[in-house]
């Protein structure tokens, strides 16, 4: 992963993003902004903080509130909820009556609490600071909890970031993503030949064409002596319906590698009897059990809004509490995550929209209970000649499909990954500038040591800083969480971003298909398994007769 541009203040180095227009934005000076801001900010309030004169005056008092434009909403024999209006929020305030400190406050937006902050007791009796935050309406609160103790350290940020990468060396100019836009992956190494001159069908998935495997046939007959043709077809009608139509196209060929729903394509010819005297069958990301991504499609578009929102939430926050913020260096960070998370939308809609075929990849589909009722009247009829190659992307898979959507024909590269693992980064830094500066600051006014007029902007501002946190927790974490459970129904770094392993590479099938035919092609996501060297490399290792459980690339 890529590392350009001098260290910030903050020790942290932002990359420059390269977006599908070919500008390069660096966003370094801009999140610095923000954590300068912030600091700034909690300096200030902390010099504005002197202790009350008197009870009466401190924000914990019922007769302070009350004069500061606070109404009792409801008065109980141990204490008083309080709640003042500001437009379209509302702060609302418990306060013991019998020591006069607050038991929670409650930030309220358009009816709805975003915010509660309360001090409580940890298992061994010290005091810490809960703040519960609202991710969206599906995800609920989330929660963090600061002790009161500031001796105790606030955790660094995470480690430093990797520095630059060595340069590029492999021979095959294609293989190196110098980000001019040229060519795609490339395949492993090894000597050119051995494929015997065998004549190769290479189907496209869903909503392919011509270009999809154009690189990578191109790369398998210079390196493995194969007569290639590509068979193409239009996304339209069912699976079934597809496959009787290129079966005339397959069925002279010795050899079909088939990506995505080109492989059920694939195996429906064989079981309509229409595939000639095929002799191997190479898949590559098909989900031959289903795609949850189908099952799941009119959810996409919410998630896009809901990670988008997650990200930007804090960032609009800070517009609208910090006037030393300028908005315009918002608005650039705030394009650029719409921009990735956009690109995450289209990029599975990529793989699994359409209409009836996508239908045919719900796991539950009538066509995918036919096609493997027999699962041996779906492949050649040597069993061993039968090869799944899946996709098994490491980590950050959302982001690396929203890359590959963004630059088709290409291998990711992990910028967009990285770019999103800095604003978390960042967002760190952030949350931890502001908690310095609050934490002692919220506490006081929960216990009646300040007045009004600083205690109303530090705890509003400190649910501010906690969203940060929040924000960076769900890009870490919790948003493959959710990518991977609800589009895959896999955890995160079993799938290829799209498709399940369990699904490209059925267990059930062992049975039938040798467990060593079964081969991983790591780092893999699925929009760019046409040209990714892991793949091509397999593929031609398969295509030479050698031995794919031993492939050394």
């Amino acid at each position: 992963m890529s590392k350009q541009g001098d260290t910030s203040a903050s020790g942290y180095r932002v990359r420059p993003l390269k977006l599908p227009g070919g500008e390069v934005a660096n966003l370094d000076d801009d999140f610095q902004n923000i954590v300068t801001s912030i600091s700034a900010y909690a300096t200030d309030l902390k010099t504005q903080a002197k202790p009350v004169d008197s009870p009466d005056d401190s924000f914990a008092s019922i007769s302070n509130l009350t004069s500061n434009g606070y109404v009792v909403e409801r008065d109980h024999a141990e204490w008083t909820m309080l709640r003042r209006d500001k437009g379209n929020r509302s702060i609302e305030v418990q306060v013991s009556k019998g020591e006069e400190r607050v038991n929670h406050i409650r930030l309220i937006e358009k009816g709805v609490i975003v915010s509660e902050l309360e001090p409580t007791l940890t298992s061994d009796g010290s005091l810490q600071l809960v703040v519960r935050r609202l991710i969206d309406s599906k995800s609920g609160y989330a929660e963090i909890a600061v002790p009161y103790d500031l001796s105790i350290p606030i955790p660094e940020p995470g480690p430093e970031l990797l520095q630059e990468e060595p340069p590029c060396e492999d021979p095959d100019p294609l293989m190196c993503d110098d980000g001019s836009g040229s060519g795609g992956g490339g395949g492993g190494g090894g000597p050119s030949g051995d494929g015997s001159g065998s004549k190769v069908a290479f189907i496209h998935g869903l909503n392919g064409g011509t270009a999809s495997w154009s690189f990578g046939m191109g790369w398998l007959e210079h390196n493995t002596n194969i007569d290639g043709s590509i068979v193409s077809y239009a996304s339209s009608g069912s699976i079934s319906g597809i496959a009787t139509g290129v079966a005339s196209s397959v069925a002279n060929s010795d050899v079909v590698v088939a990506h995505s729903m080109g492989g059920l394509v694939s195996r429906e010819i064989i079981r309509q009897n229409l595939d000639g005297d095929l002799g191997a069958l190479i898949t590559v990301g098909t989900p031959h059990l289903g795609a949850p991504a189908a099952d799941n499609a009119h959810l996409i578009p919410g998630l896009v809004v809901d990670f988008a929102g997650q990200i930007i939430t804090p960032l609009a926050a800070i517009i609208f509490y910090l006037s030393g913020i300028d908005q315009t260096e918002i608005a650039n960070i705030g394009f650029t995550v719409d921009l990735i998370t956009s690109r995450l939308g289209i990029g599975v809609g990529l793989a699994i929209s359409g209409d009836p075929p996508a239908n045919d990849m719900v796991t539950s589909s009538p066509f995918l209970s036919t096609l493997n009722a027999d699962v041996s009247l779906t492949i050649p009829d040597d069993p061993s000649k039968t090869f799944f190659v899946y996709g098994d992307e490491d980590h950050n898979t959302h982001w690396r499909i929203a890359q590959s959507a963004a630059f088709p024909g290409q291998v990711e590269n992990g910028n967009w990954a990285g770019y999103m693992n800095d604003v978390a980064d960042i967002y760190e830094l952030a949350f931890i500038a502001g908690v310095v500066g609050f934490l002692d600051l919220a506490i006081g006014c929960m216990e009646g040591e300040y007045g009004m007029a600083v205690c109303e902007n530090a705890i509003e501002f400190f649910s501010v800083v906690a969203s940060f946190y929040i924000a960076e927790q769900q890009i870490r974490t919790g948003q493959q969480q959710v990518f991977s459970q609800l589009l895959h129904d896999a955890a995160p770094g079993e799938e290829d971003g799209v498709v399940p392993i369990w699904s490209q590479a059925p267990q059930s099938f062992s049975m039938v298909v040798p467990i060593q035919n079964y081969i991983k092609a790591l780092g893999a996501n699925h929009l760019e398994q046409r040209v990714h060297p892991e793949v091509l490399g397999r593929i031609a290792i398969i295509l030479r007769n050698h031995d794919p459980a031993n492939v050394v690339l």
